[in-house]
Parts: C-alpha cells; sequence; structure tokens
C-alpha cells in the first residue's frame, strides 16, 4: 500500500508532463509547419527626381511592384549584410520563447534561388538546382533598380541632393502574432537595413533585438516609422547600366518571440503589403 501512495505522485507527474509535451509551442515553429505568404504585394516607391524599376528593367516609373509575391515559408535568421547568411534552427524542443536556441542546432543555409537574380529561396536536396516539392523555401527576395529622372544627380556641392535614401517602410494588410516575425531585410551596395513590420492591433509585440546564432547582436527597425536611413549612394545614373541596385528579402525571423506554432494555428495565409519608399530628399530630421 505504501508503494502504491508513492507511486500516485509519480504518476501524476508523469501525467502533466504529458500534457505539457503535447500542448507546447515549439520555437522556430514545429518541423512540419509552415506559413504561406500567398499574394504578398511587395512594392517600391521613388520620390524626387528618381525612377524605379523592378528587375527587368522594361518599365521605369514612380512605383515598381515585386515579380515574386507567393512562397511557402519556413523559419530562417540572419544578420543582415551585404551578402547575407542564413541559418535555420533544427531544434524541436518545447519552449515559450523562439531566441537564443543552442548554437549547436543551428544549421547553415546555403540557398539557391528559383529564378536567376529572384524568387524563392531554398535548399536545394538533391542539387539538381531546381526547387523541388520536398524543398522548402526560406526567403522570398525581390529586386528593383533606381535611376535619375533626369541628368545624372552627381553634381554640385549640396549631398542632399546626390544621396539615396529608404524614407520608410510601411506595412498594411493582414494582423496576426505571426506577422511580427516577418522580416524586411533591405540591402542596397554595402549597406544593409532590416524592418520589421509590425501592424494591426493584434500583432503585439515584435522582437527587435535578437541574437544571430545565439552570438551576434542585431537591431531591426520598427516598420511605419519614416525611417530616413542612407544607402550610402551618392551618385545616381540615369541609364539602364547605372541604375542602382535594391534587393528586399522577406522572411519569418526564427529569433522572434512570435514565431511559435501556436502563432499560425489555423492562419491559412498572411496577407500583407510591403511598400518601400525611396528618395534623395531627406524627409525628416
Amino acid at each position: 500500500m505504501k508503494k502504491f501512495r508513492k507511486l500516485i505522485p509519480a504518476l501524476a507527474m508523469l501525467l502533466v508532463s504529458a500534457v505539457l509535451m503535447s500542448t507546447a509551442s515549439y520555437a522556430w515553429f514545429s518541423m512540419n509547419t509552415q506559413v504561406t505568404a500567398n499574394g504578398m504585394q511587395v512594392k517600391a516607391v521613388a520620390e524626387d527626381g528618381i525612377l524605379i524599376s523592378n528587375s527587368d528593367k522594361s518599365a521605369w516609373t514612380n512605383s515598381a511592384s515585386a515579380k515574386i509575391s507567393s512562397a511557402i515559408l519556413v523559419p530562417t535568421s540572419t544578420s543582415g549584410t551585404k551578402n547575407p547568411s542564413w541559418v535555420h534552427n533544427t531544434s524541436v524542443d518545447a519552449d515559450s520563447s523562439a531566441s537564443n536556441q543552442a548554437a549547436s542546432t543551428y544549421a547553415d543555409l546555403s540557398l539557391k534561388w528559383s529564378n536567376t537574380t529572384f524568387g524563392e529561396g531554398y535548399v536545394d536536396l538533391n542539387t539538381n538546382s531546381t526547387k523541388d516539392s520536398n524543398e522548402k523555401a526560406y526567403v522570398l527576395l525581390n529586386e528593383f533598380y533606381i535611376k535619375s529622372s533626369g541628368a545624372a544627380l552627381e553634381l554640385g556641392n549640396d549631398k542632399t541632393y546626390k544621396d539615396l535614401y529608404i524614407n520608410d517602410v510601411a506595412v498594411t494588410g493582414a494582423a496576426h502574432k505571426i506577422d511580427n516575425a516577418l522580416r524586411v531585410l533591405v540591402v542596397i551596395g554595402n549597406t544593409a537595413y532590416i524592418y520589421a513590420p509590425v501592424n494591426g492591433v493584434d500583432s503585439g509585440t515584435a522582437t527587435l533585438t535578437y541574437n544571430f546564432k545565439e552570438t551576434t547582436s542585431v537591431t531591426a527597425l520598427l516598420a511605419s516609422s519614416n525611417y530616413d536611413k542612407t544607402t550610402g549612394t551618392t551618385s545616381i545614373g540615369n541609364t539602364n547600366e547605372t541604375a542602382v541596385k535594391a534587393q528586399v528579402y522577406i522572411y519569418f525571423e526564427g529569433e522572434d518571440l512570435n514565431c511559435k506554432s501556436t502563432n499560425i494555428s489555423g492562419i491559412a495565409t498572411t496577407d500583407l503589403a510591403v511598400t518601400i519608399n525611396f528618395g534623395i530628399v531627406k524627409t525628416h530630421s
């Protein structure tokens, strides 16, 4: 009888553990969970004497829409540099926080693209250079080009009218907690900025500062806050050959605390519109 009484607490703890394991949110989503980013609108807007085109440089206007707008994405992470490197975390340990997993659980990703210079970034598992159905996408990449609407903007001493700025990044659309984990990485030349596109009353709070591969501290900028960020580009030509290339990466940041499986339960798609405003004159002090 005494032995049976001792077994009761042990059995109770076992049941509690089983319940916790079955209801836990897995960091970086559970391994078979992914988000369908369907119909995501990514648009670049140009102002102040500059024109913009998408990757084919065929039409130059004051705005251009991304060619690639849909992907099934699994979470990844990057430190955000000129040539960004990407990692995925393979841990399936139950955790209420997605950040700062053990260093040994990060896997470096050697991404290929479904098109030559833009599209879905994926790991080619069978090295056939084709995105097959079992090869998950991690990043959505679109390229834009920016040029002068008149003479090359490289004359005079007033650099205000030579420098290219990212004036703001605005996000509209669906408002789910998982949207907090979405990131917009803009790379122009040697300059890179990461934006966290929080929107809507149901979004909660994004994790703006986190560690890349457990070591490098990364700080994202809160979108829709009218940031004037210099791209380091001071010479903008007026021909297709002298146009400035802007790369826009869309991905779900696994280190964001909102990046867990419970936040995408029942969500089939996440329809967001991302607008990036480029200019050569600072609009804010």
